[in-house]
């Protein structure tokens, strides 16, 4: 089964942003307005998303090696995971 892959326009433009939001982040954490105690799950994440983005492989090797036979239902499944702790 082979797997679709992200036009490379999507690919660049989801990387730009994330790279926006990283550098918000920080500035955020430089203006003293974020924690950064608060600010390490959105670094961290914001991380895996653009590792996630560049090399879209990794989220279908992870969901295989979890079980899970489509990719975007175990990226849906973290993104519930994230939430959950989030909140608690």
């Amino acid at each position: 089964m082979t797997q679709a892959i992200l036009p490379i326009e999507i690919q660049l433009l989801s990387l730009a942003v994330l790279v926006v939001f990283s550098g918000w982040v920080l500035w955020l954490i430089r203006t003293q307005r974020l924690h950064l105690r608060e600010s390490l799950i959105w670094l961290l994440t914001t991380l895996a998303a653009i590792a996630v983005t560049a090399w879209p492989e990794l989220l279908v090797r992870a969901s295989q090696l979890i079980g899970i036979k489509v990719p975007a239902n175990a990226l849906f499944g973290a993104g519930l995971l994230y939430l959950a702790l989030n909140v608690l």
